[in-house]
Protein backbone atom coordinates (compact mmCIF):
# COMPACT_ATOMS: atom_id res chain seq x y z
CA UNK A 1 0.00 0.00 0.00
CA UNK A 2 2.88 2.54 0.73
CA UNK A 3 4.45 1.71 -3.27
CA UNK A 4 1.38 2.21 -4.24
CA UNK A 5 0.66 5.73 -2.66
CA UNK A 6 3.66 6.84 -3.21
CA UNK A 7 3.65 6.49 -6.88
CA UNK A 8 0.58 8.08 -6.70
CA UNK A 9 2.04 11.22 -4.79
CA UNK A 10 4.71 10.94 -7.24
CA UNK A 11 2.53 11.73 -10.19
CA UNK A 12 0.32 14.34 -8.40
CA UNK A 13 3.77 16.29 -7.99
CA UNK A 14 5.45 15.28 -11.17
CA UNK A 15 5.83 18.47 -13.27
CA UNK A 16 3.65 18.91 -16.29
CA UNK A 17 6.17 18.52 -18.97
CA UNK A 18 5.97 15.14 -20.82
CA UNK A 19 8.81 14.02 -22.88
CA UNK A 20 7.27 10.58 -23.90
CA UNK A 21 4.03 9.13 -24.81
CA UNK A 22 3.01 5.35 -24.58
CA UNK A 23 1.71 4.25 -27.81
CA UNK A 24 -1.04 1.45 -28.03
CA UNK A 25 -2.23 -0.33 -31.30
CA UNK A 26 -3.91 -3.05 -32.99
CA UNK A 27 -3.50 -3.70 -36.71
CA UNK A 28 -2.86 -6.42 -39.01
CA UNK A 29 0.99 -7.95 -39.82
CA UNK A 30 2.49 -9.95 -42.74
CA UNK A 31 4.37 -11.47 -40.36
CA UNK A 32 2.84 -15.00 -40.21
CA UNK A 33 4.48 -16.23 -43.41
CA UNK A 34 2.37 -13.50 -45.70
CA UNK A 35 -1.07 -13.84 -44.13
CA UNK A 36 -2.53 -10.71 -42.58
CA UNK A 37 -3.10 -11.36 -39.29
CA UNK A 38 -4.37 -9.09 -36.33
CA UNK A 39 -1.36 -7.61 -34.19
CA UNK A 40 -0.94 -5.66 -30.77
CA UNK A 41 1.37 -3.01 -30.43
CA UNK A 42 3.51 -1.35 -27.47
CA UNK A 43 5.98 0.77 -27.27
CA UNK A 44 7.36 4.69 -26.36
CA UNK A 45 7.54 7.48 -28.62
CA UNK A 46 10.20 10.15 -27.62
CA UNK A 47 10.64 13.06 -29.13
CA UNK A 48 13.93 11.86 -31.26
CA UNK A 49 13.51 8.55 -30.90
CA UNK A 50 11.01 5.60 -30.40
CA UNK A 51 10.73 2.12 -29.57
CA UNK A 52 8.06 -0.46 -30.10
CA UNK A 53 7.13 -4.33 -29.76
CA UNK A 54 4.59 -6.25 -31.58
CA UNK A 55 3.45 -9.50 -31.06
CA UNK A 56 1.13 -11.48 -33.73
CA UNK A 57 -0.06 -15.20 -33.75
CA UNK A 58 -2.42 -17.75 -34.64
CA UNK A 59 -3.06 -21.06 -33.93
CA UNK A 60 -5.33 -24.11 -34.62
CA UNK A 61 -5.45 -28.04 -33.81
CA UNK A 62 -2.55 -28.78 -36.20
CA UNK A 63 -0.97 -25.55 -36.98
CA UNK A 64 0.50 -22.53 -34.76
CA UNK A 65 2.62 -19.63 -35.89
CA UNK A 66 3.83 -17.00 -33.42
CA UNK A 67 5.98 -13.96 -34.08
CA UNK A 68 7.10 -11.29 -31.97
CA UNK A 69 9.18 -7.96 -33.66
CA UNK A 70 11.20 -4.93 -31.83
CA UNK A 71 12.23 -2.06 -33.15
CA UNK A 72 14.19 1.16 -32.61
CA UNK A 73 13.81 4.24 -34.86
CA UNK A 74 15.31 7.31 -34.68
CA UNK A 75 12.53 9.94 -35.51
CA UNK A 76 12.09 13.12 -37.12
CA UNK A 77 8.85 15.73 -37.90
CA UNK A 78 8.01 15.32 -41.35
CA UNK A 79 5.30 18.46 -41.98
CA UNK A 80 1.44 18.53 -41.71
CA UNK A 81 -0.48 16.11 -43.62
CA UNK A 82 -4.23 17.25 -44.16
CA UNK A 83 -5.12 17.96 -40.38
CA UNK A 84 -2.68 15.71 -38.78
CA UNK A 85 1.40 15.55 -38.25
CA UNK A 86 3.82 13.25 -40.44
CA UNK A 87 6.72 11.20 -38.13
CA UNK A 88 8.62 9.26 -39.74
CA UNK A 89 11.93 7.36 -38.76
CA UNK A 90 14.84 4.65 -39.87
CA UNK A 91 16.62 2.57 -37.37
CA UNK A 92 17.08 -1.05 -36.49
CA UNK A 93 14.40 -4.30 -35.93
CA UNK A 94 14.68 -7.56 -34.80
CA UNK A 95 12.09 -10.53 -35.40
CA UNK A 96 11.45 -13.65 -34.13
CA UNK A 97 8.75 -17.04 -35.32
CA UNK A 98 8.18 -19.93 -33.90
CA UNK A 99 5.71 -22.29 -35.78
CA UNK A 100 4.49 -25.37 -35.55
CA UNK A 101 2.59 -28.34 -37.98
CA UNK A 102 0.64 -31.53 -37.30
CA UNK A 103 0.71 -33.34 -40.06
CA UNK A 104 -1.71 -36.06 -39.92
CA UNK A 105 -1.29 -37.97 -36.65
CA UNK A 106 2.20 -37.63 -37.09
CA UNK A 107 3.93 -35.56 -34.11
CA UNK A 108 4.26 -31.51 -34.17
CA UNK A 109 7.11 -29.92 -36.34
CA UNK A 110 8.08 -26.85 -34.94
CA UNK A 111 11.03 -24.14 -36.38
CA UNK A 112 11.76 -21.05 -35.48
CA UNK A 113 13.39 -17.49 -37.66
CA UNK A 114 15.11 -15.06 -35.85
CA UNK A 115 15.99 -11.70 -38.55
CA UNK A 116 17.68 -8.86 -37.59
CA UNK A 117 17.79 -5.26 -39.99
CA UNK A 118 17.02 -1.92 -40.53
CA UNK A 119 13.72 -0.84 -39.94
CA UNK A 120 11.03 1.85 -40.65
CA UNK A 121 8.66 3.72 -38.83
CA UNK A 122 5.97 6.00 -40.11
CA UNK A 123 3.07 7.47 -38.14
CA UNK A 124 0.24 10.22 -38.62
CA UNK A 125 -1.91 11.85 -35.79
CA UNK A 126 -4.77 11.88 -36.93
CA UNK A 127 -6.52 13.21 -34.41
CA UNK A 128 -4.75 14.70 -30.71
CA UNK A 129 -4.36 10.84 -29.24
CA UNK A 130 -5.04 8.81 -32.60
CA UNK A 131 -2.54 7.90 -34.93
CA UNK A 132 -2.32 5.49 -37.78
CA UNK A 133 1.18 3.82 -38.78
CA UNK A 134 3.40 1.61 -40.68
CA UNK A 135 6.23 -0.32 -39.45
CA UNK A 136 8.35 -2.43 -41.53
CA UNK A 137 11.19 -4.51 -40.94
CA UNK A 138 13.31 -5.76 -43.65
CA UNK A 139 15.52 -8.54 -41.87
CA UNK A 140 18.36 -10.97 -42.90
CA UNK A 141 17.66 -14.84 -41.55
CA UNK A 142 21.04 -16.15 -42.66
CA UNK A 143 24.16 -14.89 -42.83
CA UNK A 144 26.16 -17.34 -45.09
CA UNK A 145 27.10 -16.12 -48.31
CA UNK A 146 25.30 -18.79 -50.29
CA UNK A 147 22.27 -19.10 -48.60
CA UNK A 148 21.11 -15.06 -47.61
CA UNK A 149 17.72 -15.27 -47.05
CA UNK A 150 15.60 -12.74 -45.85
CA UNK A 151 12.39 -11.84 -44.04
CA UNK A 152 10.17 -8.89 -44.56
CA UNK A 153 7.88 -7.86 -42.17
CA UNK A 154 5.27 -4.79 -42.09
CA UNK A 155 2.00 -4.20 -40.33
CA UNK A 156 -0.76 -1.74 -40.49
CA UNK A 157 -1.23 0.23 -36.87
CA UNK A 158 -4.13 1.69 -36.04
CA UNK A 159 -3.77 3.19 -32.21
CA UNK A 160 -3.97 5.66 -29.42
CA UNK A 161 -1.08 7.91 -27.92
CA UNK A 162 -1.15 8.59 -24.07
Amino acid sequence: MTRFLFWILLIICSPNVVWAEIVLGTGFSSATAGRTSPTLNLGIDYPSFAVTASSVGVKNSYYYHSAYNLIYVRQFDFSEYLWGKLHGGIGAGLHFAKRGLKDGTNAMSEKSDFALGPAIRITWDVAPLCFIGLEAIYGIRDFRVFTLTTQNVRSIIVGVKF
